[in-house]
């Protein structure tokens, strides 16, 4: 008990790595102990190891069945990666056996509303509304609720009349963010930035009492840039599939773009799975480092990088040999030399948005943090940020002969077929009239792994076009900074 108290101490204090070790020395000398399993998960989960994280709750559930907490706690990693299915199928066991059933009624009727269960979800609220009208998750899946329909005047009004003052930070985070929303929606920047701006300053708060800080992601895209192109004239061995790889700044429309394609019966993707990223940490322990032991890397190490990553994806995925698979990470895009490295005959499809909504947008999501997503707190980290991922890609582009195809989110929601045609045939693939009903297909896919899944199960809508122009004074300082690929990329 020594180790799990200590443990516990340092977890409460934010010392998340000595409560880490303490955790794992307890289970070492007792590893049927639940509750070290179910508070080591907490804080791996601090710390985004989300993979970990579930493995400890499911130890701890192994352990114990009826052991609610374990249960909430794993559907709330299962929420964030946006596997709601699971997410509920576990909410709905804690439920049977918890006595905190307001807290469990919030988080399932939350899991339910981004799920898109409509009409479980309304009996979820009103069951829990009467353990607890005060649960702010439960308030904040009622606001979603009423948002779906349009009411946002009534889901503004609700959400503003609540008592916040009390509630953790995390809930009142999300709070916040969705309150920013509706303002947005009501056509109120001003209140909409107000709410954005203490949403990211609890997100903020949250990220660095976990230890999660900006600068590493910044370094290692700095670390990328200053390093020398690896030209290579080789191809893809013949015998060796190759992915397509579809990149971008987030919130410029890559999940669209990943819901489209994946109707065609042509293609699969691979939606936010760290396989390449996994591959560049690989790399980083070979004489030199990373990027600058891609140059030397023999033939017979390529060959085992590649055979890390295809292992990762039938992991994950089932393809059939006729099936191409697009791997749709945005952020991969700082990686486009070490993709090109291991498969030179690879396309790239690159997701482009008017920099300011990009930006703008990245700033509005309650994105999973890490060290990436943590330089979106601020509108001008954002933009700091998009200039240096752009920058890469621009000496990318001019540099390797990469195979790459530009769609602009403006243009593909103004014309989705005619768009979506000239992709197709950048992929070298018939057209399927099925791409147009993307929307259908999306509501039947388990999992979307981004927080645009409210937005791709419908059809096309415009509503979020140059939406960052309504921000008026907010907005000048970034656009200034982004004119340069404002100019780049076509826009006014």
């Amino acid at each position: 008990l020594t180790h799990y108290n200590l443990a516990n101490a340092l977890r409460i204090q934010g010392k998340i790595g000595g409560a880490i070790q303490h955790y794992r020395q307890a289970l070492e000398l007792r590893g049927d102990f639940a509750q070290a399993h179910n508070n080591l998960g907490l804080a791996l989960m601090a710390i985004a190891q989300l993979d970990e994280a579930k493995t400890q709750y499911r130890k701890a559930l192994d352990l114990q069945p009826e052991f609610a907490d374990a249960a909430n706690n794993l559907s709330c990693v299962l929420l964030d990666e946006h596997d709601y299915d699971a997410a509920i199928e576990w909410l709905e066991r804690a439920l049977k056996h918890s006595q905190h059933a307001s807290v469990l009624y919030g988080n399932l009727a939350y899991a339910l509303v981004m799920n898109r269960s409509w009409d479980k979800a309304k009996e979820t609220i009103d069951a829990g509304f009467k353990a607890s009208a005060q649960s702010v998750l439960l308030n904040v899946a009622y606001a979603q609720f009423l948002s779906e329909k349009k009411e946002y005047k009534q889901a503004t009004d609700l959400l503003s009349k609540l008592d916040v003052s009390t509630a953790i930070d995390k809930e009142r985070k999300l709070y916040h963010y969705e309150l920013g929303k509706l303002y947005d929606r009501l056509g109120d920047p001003e209140g909409a930035h107000r709410h954005l701006l203490e949403a990211n300053r609890l997100a903020q708060n949250e990220a660095g009492q976990n230890g999660i800080l900006k600068d590493p992601y910044l370094q290692q895209v700095e670390t990328i840039s200053n390093a020398p192109l690896t030209v290579t004239t080789q191809k893809t061995p013949n015998d060796q599939a190759t992915p397509v790889f579809l990149v971008g700044f987030p919130r410029s429309g890559t999940t669209l773009l990943d819901q489209i394609i994946d109707t065609h019966p042509g293609f699969a993707t691979l939606e936010e799975k760290p396989f390449i990223n996994n591959i560049a940490k690989a790399v980083s322990t070979l004489p030199g480092g990373y990027p600058n032991a891609l140059a030397d890397l023999s033939n017979a190490q390529l060959d085992d990088l590649r055979a890390d990553y295809w292992t990762a994806v039938h992991g994950e995925l089932e393809l059939q040999k006729s099936t191409t698979l697009v791997d749709k990470l945005p952020l991969s895009i700082i990686h486009v030399g070490l993709i090109h490295r291991l498969f030179p005959n690879a396309k790239f499809i690159l997701a482009i948005r008017h920099p300011c909504d990009a930006c703008h947008s990245s700033f509005m999501q309650n994105f999973l943090i890490n060290s990436a997503m943590a330089n979106f707190f601020t509108l001008e980290e954002t933009t700091h940020l998009y200039v240096k991922v752009m920058d890469l890609w621009h000496k990318y582009s001019q540099g390797l002969s990469i195979d790459f195809h530009m769609v602009r989110y403006e243009d593909l929601v103004k014309d989705l077929e005619g768009e979506a045609r000239k992709l197709f045939t950048f992929l070298d693939q018939p057209w399927d009239d099925a791409v147009l009903a993307y929307y259908e297909h999306a509501r039947k896919r388990k999992t979307i792994s981004t927080p645009s899944r409210a937005q791709v199960d419908k059809p096309i809508y415009t509503d979020a076009v140059y939406r960052w122009k309504r921000y008026g004074s907010v907005m000048k300082g970034p656009a200034k900074t982004l004119k340069p690929y404002i100019d780049l990329f076509g826009y006014e």
